[in-house]
């Protein structure tokens, strides 16, 4: 995918949310423009996860039955009111949008997707180390060709949709489809593989977040915020970035279909049944967006219903029951309908919602995100979770700055236009936050943030940089003050928001998949059709990214992994065959690292070759490797002691050279080399003499090759001598 393909896709999948939304949106005739259209960007998107619960429950996301999902977008062009509503309402956006609002939205674009703008063979990356995106694809992939009720064929050979079955059936252990359903969705319509749609995909849903925190905006801070309030709205979004950058697609729809049903229920109780269009629209807005976060994220479900309950409670006291019971038992009625629009999903939602809090209680399997900071960090990491930005204060910085943040979030509050309401939004991250303090939950403290993502992103930086900028006319002496807390936030939240970018493009360069594995693909679809291929995954730097993903590839083959690493299968690896455990059949195909085929696999015989990846007709076969680091990959380093265990496939010898990692240099050294291999007389030999060291050692063909080099004369153990490895190679013999 080049990138005019991209930029086009970044705007079409935006465009069909805003038809598929926008023919409710255009009821909201007392409402200004941008806020018709920021409302039909998450309708549509919830519109689209009921179109799609819907029909995958009967058929799979392709042909015709895609397209289907797409039929509410026609509502936007039959309707009168909207056809006509919509092209007035962009014409009008397109008049009066600030330039600045826009040239910063480009720059965030621009930025988040800068690897792959940069490498344009690069069609895919992780941001982080976290691997989930591979969840989301694959089970796309089963989606596009059966229904979430059609448990996955599981194979220990051709394992790519095994993992599809924790979102299949009536009791699935996540109880959600939404994520996968959207991905098959947009591949099934566009014609290109959910790997190639992931990263522009999930890009374009930054528009839909950018429209549903300026709703928030609106509702409960100011209805005209600050052109300054715009550029920061677009540009200044850590907490995005980091789901972007960390796979956390689930959790991202679940934070906008959730933060869409609580907003909507506020709008729809403030406007009262008496307005009935607008109360018709904001309320169905609630039923759908409840449906789709059910769909999406249903562990979010207590989270978001807590602050619904405030808000739809709050006017029974404040008004009282007989100026409220119309508007609050229709609005509760919708809400029930929100649950019965899709049987199957709250159905399965409720049970994956109990196995997930069951999993989460167990607290066992998940990474603690907030592990490396300090005590004084906490409070800038959870308002951004930029822990690699927090991490870098310090207390002597982080202390102040967490009490600017505070002093500013009560600022916030406190002028806000809705202040009970704001508070109502945060109350089901406060109940996790507490959660988490009390049970030393460390997952929690992500979630925290990640569950209420649109309300902090409101908070902090959108509110805050609004109300300090709406400060500056104060006295001259406040002025300053204010001016100089407005220079802080605004410092700390772009260095924020560069760390998470900076993150994505330090994993971008290694968790990284190019345009060349398609070509696997084709091969696997034909020469290699049901043949059997060894993925070597250790011979891999990201061992458990890269061996995980070449199942993606290898669809028709049938695949076995080597026994070396403890990464091999990645996510799979619980289902796979590893000739560790058991005996694998010879393979047509050996699947080896890039650098590792120019090294241990230098004189192997090329079958193809990718950016990252080399596929051999036969390999020399590495069993054991110690006394180097990585393990993962070609060795960087050596220690004093290196052991191998290899069986060549042809008569050849290790050519390995040496020098010393100190930069004070090593006066001399010698080397003691020994080989034994079965059936073969024994090789030994020794090397001296000044760095840099040059090892030569034969290998016998067809046999395996106990190889131990060691650095003699010198006592201690052998891991404190360090020496750079400049070169390893296993080349034909003499």
């Amino acid at each position: 995918m080049n990138q005019i393909e991209g930029l086009l896709m970044l705007i079409a999948l935006p465009l069909s949310l805003l038809l598929s939304g926008y023919w409710l949106a255009s009821q909201l005739t007392g409402s200004p423009p941008l806020e018709r259209l920021a409302f039909a960007l998450p309708c549509g998107l919830a519109v689209l996860l009921a179109g799609v619960a819907a029909v995958n429950f009967f058929h799979p996301l392709s042909g015709v039955w895609a397209y289907a999902c797409l039929v509410p977008a026609l509502l936007t062009f039959l309707l009168p009111r909207s056809r006509t509503g919509l092209s007035r309402d962009l014409v009008t956006m397109a008049r009066t949008a600030p330039r600045p609002v826009l040239v910063a939205a480009a720059l965030f674009f621009g930025l988040l997707l800068w690897p792959v703008l940069l490498a344009p063979s690069s069609i895919f990356y992780d941001g982080t180390s976290n691997h989930d995106s591979f969840f989301w694809i694959a089970g796309a992939e089963h989606l596009k060709r059966h229904t979430y009720m059609e448990m996955p064929v599981i194979s220990a050979t051709q394992p790519l949709t095994n993992q599809a079955s924790a979102l299949i059936g009536w009791n699935p252990a996540w109880g959600r489809m939404g994520t996968e359903g959207l991905l098959a969705l947009a591949s099934g319509v566009i014609g290109l593989s959910p790997l190639k749609l992931y990263l522009y995909a999930t890009a374009s849903l930054a528009i839909v977040w950018f429209a549903t925190v300026y709703l928030a905006l609106r509702t409960f801070v100011a209805e005209t915020p600050a052109r300054l309030t715009g550029i920061v709205l677009v540009c200044l979004q850590p907490i995005y970035v980091f789901f972007y950058g960390n796979a956390n697609l689930a959790n991202l729809l679940g934070a906008l279909t959730g933060s869409a049903t609580i907003l909507a229920v506020e709008r729809a109780a403030r406007v009262g049944a008496e307005s009935r269009v607008e109360f018709t629209a904001w309320a169905t807005l609630a039923a759908l967006s409840l449906h789709g976060l059910l769909c999406s994220y249903p562990e979010m479900g207590p989270f978001v219903l807590l602050p619904c309950g405030l808000l739809w409670l709050r006017p029974w006291v404040a008004r009282g029951p007989k100026l409220f019971w119309r508007t609050g038992v229709l609005l509760a009625v919708v809400l029930l309908a929100g649950f019965a629009l899709n049987p199957a999903t709250t159905i399965r939602g409720v049970r994956g919602f109990l196995a997930s809090f069951f999993i989460a209680r167990i607290d066992t399997n998940w990474a603690n995100l907030f592990a490396p900071l300090d005590w004084s960090e906490y409070i800038p990491a959870l308002f951004t979770l930029s822990v690699s930005g927090s991490k870098e204060l310090e207390w002597w910085f982080g202390v102040p700055l967490s009490g600017l943040i505070l002093v500013v979030f009560g600022l916030v509050i406190r002028r806000s236009r809705d202040r009970f309401g704001l508070c109502a939004c945060l109350t089901g991250s406060l109940v996790l936050l507490v959660y988490t303090l009390v049970n030393n939950f460390s997952y929690g403290w992500q979630k925290t943030v990640q569950f209420s993502g649109i309300y902090f992103a409101l908070v902090f930086p959108v509110a805050a940089i609004d109300a300090l900028w709406g400060l500056r006319s104060a006295a001259a002496a406040y002025r300053r003050l204010i001016t100089a807390a407005l220079a802080a936030l605004v410092i700390f939240l772009g260095f924020a928001t560069v760390m998470n970018f900076r993150d994505i493009y330090k994993w971008s360069n290694r968790k990284v998949i190019s345009a060349d594995w398609f070509d696997l693909r084709d091969l696997s679809r034909t020469t290699l059709h049901q043949a059997p291929v060894l993925i070597e995954a250790a011979s891999f730097r990201m061992a458990f990214f890269h061996g995980m993903w070449a199942a993606y590839f290898l669809t028709d083959s049938h695949i076995y992994f080597g026994g070396r690493g403890e990464e091999s299968g990645g996510y799979l690896r619980s289902g796979i065959i590893n000739e560790q455990n058991q005996p694998i059949p010879a393979p047509a195909a050996v699947l080896v690292g890039s650098k590792w085929a120019g090294a241990f696999d230098a004189n192997s015989p090329r079958l193809l070759t990718g950016r990252e990846y080399v596929l051999l007709g036969k390999s020399n076969r590495v069993f054991k490797l110690s006394g180097v680091t990585p393990l993962n990959g070609v060795p960087d380093y050596a220690n004093a002691a290196v052991s191998l265990e290899l069986l060549p496939h042809s008569p050849s010898r290790l050519l390995l050279e040496l020098a010393p990692r100190a930069k004070a240099g090593w006066p001399a050294g010698e080397w003691k080399l020994t080989r034994r291999a079965e059936g073969a007389a024994d090789f030994s030999a020794s090397v001296s003499g000044p760095s840099p060291w040059r090892l030569m050692i034969p290998l016998e063909a067809g046999r395996r090759n106990l190889v131990d080099i060691t650095l003699a004369g010198h006592d201690g153990p052998p891991a404190e001598f360090s020496f750079v490895v400049r070169e390893l190679r296993i080349e034909d013999g003499p």
